[in-house]
């Protein structure tokens, strides 16, 4: 994935790196208090599962920068059903993709309004490769963004808002 490197409109310095946000857990384990996390809930980079009832799986979702070689790319979460998450582990371990699996998004994205609600698809991808998302199409910008593209400015601007998690971007 090439950089995007640009001088940022909110603090004028130079930023560079990947056109990716990444999510290290589900926004569900945040709103858990530290102290009881490790008690209600066990994840690893790629699974979690809070209070035995509620399945995640980290997964990506790629929006086309418009005239971009790459897409800007969201490492994120995504809430399955329990039958949906326990066929998606059983086959990490075999090998065989299956899927798509319905999902829901399971993390805030900066510079959008909230995502709670939106439906999606997970697709398992053959080999080590996390799962890609695919939106429902809706009026939310992120489905927008999602299936339209977004331009390299507007790429820069997610990009600044993880530098700049104060600033309002959207």
């Amino acid at each position: 994935m090439g950089l995007l490197s640009f001088q940022c409109s909110y603090c004028s310095e130079w930023h560079e790196g990947e056109p990716s946000i990444g999510f290290k857990v589900p926004g569900y384990l945040l709103d858990i208090a530290e102290a009881d996390r490790e008690a209600r809930a066990w994840w690893s980079e790629d699974l979690c599962v809070i209070d035995s009832r509620y399945f995640f799986a980290r997964a990506c979702l790629e929006i086309p920068i418009i005239d971009g070689a790459e897409p800007f790319l969201w490492g994120i979460w995504v809430s399955l059903s329990e039958h949906n998450f326990k066929d998606y582990e059983a086959r990490l371990a075999s090998g065989d993709p299956g899927g798509p699996y319905f999902s829901w998004l399971a993390n805030q994205f900066p510079g959008y309004p909230s995502v709670e609600g939106l439906k999606a698809r997970t697709f398992p991808q053959a080999g080590t490769d996390r799962p890609l998302v695919e939106l429902e199409e809706t009026n939310h910008p992120l489905s927008i963004d999602f299936h339209g593209g977004i331009t390299k400015a507007r790429a820069q601007e997610l990009f600044a808002s993880v530098f700049h998690p104060k600033s309002n971007f959207h």
